[in-house]
């Protein structure tokens, strides 16, 4: 439909307020605009001295005719700033223009003129009015010169053109006409395209603030999650620093006053009961160790310290203390090291054996049938320095479902499937075990098969190799209680607990040295100032003033500013430990702490001696007593004793010393007692009597010792029944 260009609204319009046009969204119509006022800005002054130039020639028509032009061109140039859009004006004097240039070029003459309109209006024509609407106008241009130059006119006349004149003005017109609407349909089709990119940089513009919102948002909410984690984070260390504290000051009492039970009882019953009581205690603080092991992992302050271990000792240990165990479930443990293994790694003690007997354990306690193999070796790396150290788990028991494999390293992981056989644990022993194998530069891995067991593999790099005189400096600091003998000092021990200062006095019972105890670190301040002690044992948790409070006022104090302070508390976590350090603390001593640990700590600030361990300690051989009644059995009285003694009692030896059930043990002491009583030979009776007292009291130790010695035992009595001629 083709658009109208007069209308009663258009007049209307052009003599109004002229619109606010701030910025054209459009900037081709803004380019239109221009050229139209540049065009009629240099077209009125010249259609007015034309038509002057007709009136004064008395040219009537023509004279009309361009005063109508003059009337049209300036009514059009007022109009420009008014109207939204130049098209309009174009519109507007367009057709009277048309006229005009048809007049002229049927007066012919006006060569020059008609030339000029020829190839610039058409070209006007499209870019103002654009592609569509600029074709029907030049069309109708063409069409009306072309009536004009070839056919005659009835009503006027048309100058007379030459034909090679009218066909080269043909010729050249239609193809202006043509290369204009070419050019006009590229640049919309350019523009069409401009306008799509622009309405994609638009949508990727509101995309990219959607983006950004939404970023921003999620930044605000990343930033709350962040302070609610730091909140939550707190919130945890002060719930895992109260529970520390809370749990580990009455574990220091049980466990400190079980070990001063069980020194002081000589009857070994009451001694199991004890055992048993630290065995509990122990256990619980492991766990309160687990769970804040696990924290010290997750903040990253978890310290690895290697230091010399003889590692065939340390599985020799591992191997006595479940010996028991594996005895009493009758299945085996074999541990299996390589000779080429070197005599001392450094690793660290305390970690390595904490994850060996988390496996070991696990592995023990999921195998009803078969036994445990630990396979342990070394490989050459290129350092001729280290190792690598590589340990095999491998068991027989239940197995780990494949679902629950790639968990089973997570904290609180456990299997549903067996809460029904009573296996119970937190869950967290393989999340620790294997932080602490990554931190010393090593890797974890499990192959199971639910039914068939499990193996657990160890790698540990770069294990470097310590020097026998490395491994003996380090055991000669490790020295017990027994060894140490302090010279006369003075200790000031601030603990508002009665029990704890009472403990304390009695783990320095047999040492010369003087305890001055204050109840409150305000008391603890003021003795420190006027007995001046050699040391001071200093709880931080204590009315009046705590213990950062206490040591603050005592090193600013000048009677004792140089004098050892140890900081005693239940929180073992990494953050109250840094806290001690900072607030100048000289070292520190976590409760529950054993005489051993009481002493070694007090031996590094105070002068004393070290005696001999083997002249410390001096226990009765009770086998060797035992040997030594052998010789007083008589058996002239019953000569076939010797051979139940050799094929009856040393086959059952043998059967149960590989074995190791503890059942069996206990029966097999039992029928000694009774051959013993049968047969009137004591040292037979007594064997029997301690290896029971060892089954009853779980002394693992004492039951291996005792064990290994009764073929020499048999030995004995039978060399002394050869003696003494019975057969």
């Amino acid at each position: 439909m083709r658009p109208k260009i007069f209308s009663f609204d258009f007049l209307i319009s052009a003599f109004k307020k002229p619109p606010v046009i701030d910025s054209p969204a459009d900037n081709l119509d803004a380019m239109r605009r221009q050229l139209l006022n540049f065009a009629l800005s240099l077209g009125l002054p010249g259609v007015c001295i034309f038509a002057t130039a007709t009136v004064l020639r008395e040219d009537g028509l023509l004279s009309v005719f361009n005063i109508l032009l003059v009337i049209v061109v300036a009514i059009s140039y007022f109009m420009l700033p008014r109207v939204k859009h130049a098209v309009i004006i174009f519109r507007f004097f367009l057709f009277p223009i048309y006229l005009l240039y048809l007049y002229e070029l049927s007066l012919g003459g006006a060569y020059g003129a008609m030339i000029h309109w020829a190839y610039i209006l058409p070209l006007l024509t499209f870019f103002l009015l654009g592609k569509n609407e600029g074709a029907y106008w030049a069309g109708v241009e063409f069409v009306a010169v072309q009536l004009l130059l070839w056919v005659e006119q009835p009503f006027f006349e048309v100058y007379p053109y030459p034909v090679q004149i009218k066909a080269r003005f043909t010729a050249a017109y239609f193809a202006v006409i043509w290369l204009a609407y070419v050019f006009e349909k590229s640049r919309h089709r350019f523009q069409h395209w401009l306008e799509e990119e622009r309405d994609k940089l638009a949508a990727a513009g509101i995309e990219k603030e959607k983006a950004n919102s939404a970023l921003a948002e999620s930044n605000i909410n990343l930033h709350r999650a962040k302070e609610q984690a730091e909140i939550a984070n707190q919130a945890k260390s002060e719930f895992l620093a109260n529970m520390s504290h809370e749990i580990r000051t009455p574990m220091n009492a049980i466990l400190g006053y079980a070990d001063l039970l069980y020194s002081d009882l000589k009857d070994e019953q009451y001694q199991h009961y004890v055992h048993i009581i630290r065995t509990s205690g122990s256990n619980l603080l492991r766990l309160i160790n687990d769970i804040l092991d696990l924290s010290k992992i997750e903040a990253g302050r978890m310290e690895i310290n290697r230091t010399p271990i003889d590692i065939r000792s340390l599985f020799k240990e591992i191997q006595n203390i479940f010996s028991i165990t594996t005895a009493q479930k009758e299945i085996g443990l074999k541990i299996n090291l390589a000779e080429r293994i070197p005599e001392y790694l450094m690793m660290d003690e305390a970690r390595f054996r904490q994850v060996l007997f988390n496996l070991i354990g696990n592995a023990v306690k999921f195998t009803e049938k078969g036994g445990v193999d630990v396979i342990v070796d070394v490989v050459a790396t290129n350092n001729p320095q280290t190792w690598t150290l590589q340990i095999d788990v491998n068991d027989t028991g239940i197995g780990i479902d494949p679902k629950l494999q790639s968990k089973i390293f997570q904290s609180f992981c456990h299997d549903t499937s067996l809460s029904e056989k009573n296996i119970e644990g937190t869950g967290l022993g393989l999340a620790i075990s294997k932080n602490l194998v990554e931190m010393m530069d090593g890797q974890i891995t499990v192959q199971s098969e639910a039914g068939k067991g499990s193996q657990f593999k160890l790698v540990f790099n770069n294990v470097a190799e310590a020097k026998h005189s490395e491994a003996m400096a380090t055991a000669s600091n490790e020295q017990s209680p027994d060894q140490i003998i302090f010279q006369e000092a003075t200790i000031l021990l601030a603990d508002d607990l009665e029990i704890n200062r009472e403990l304390v006095r009695n783990y320095l019972n047999s040492a010369p040295l003087s305890i001055l105890e204050a109840a409150d670190g305000r008391a603890a301040v003021k003795m420190a100032t006027e007995y001046r002690p050699d040391i001071i044992l200093l709880d931080i948790r204590m009315p009046e003033f705590d213990g950062y409070e206490a040591i603050h006022r005592i090193r600013a104090n000048s009677l004792a500013p140089d004098v050892p302070i140890i900081a005693v508390t239940a929180s073992g976590t990494s953050k109250d430990i840094d806290k001690i350090k900072t607030a100048g603390f000289d070292d520190h001593l976590i409760r529950p702490f054993s005489r051993v640990d009481l002493f070694q700590l007090l031996a590094r600030y105070l002068p004393h001696e070290n005696t001999d361990e083997q002249q410390a300690h001096k226990p009765v051989d009770e086998m060797a007593a035992i040997m030594s009644t052998a010789k007083l059995d008589d058996l002239t009285r019953f000569p076939n004793v010797v051979e139940t003694l050799n094929n009856d009692l040393i086959i059952k030896w043998e059967s149960i010393n590989k074995r190791q059930n503890l059942p069996r043990i206990e029966a097999f002491a039992k029928k000694n007692q009774s051959i013993g009583q049968q047969y009137n030979l004591k040292s037979l009776s007594n064997y029997g009597l301690l290896l029971q007292k060892h089954t009853e009291n779980c002394n693992i130790s004492g039951i291996i010792a005792t064990m290994a010695k009764y073929p020499n035992l048999i030995d004995n009595i039978c060399q002394f029944q050869q003696n003494n001629g019975a057969q």
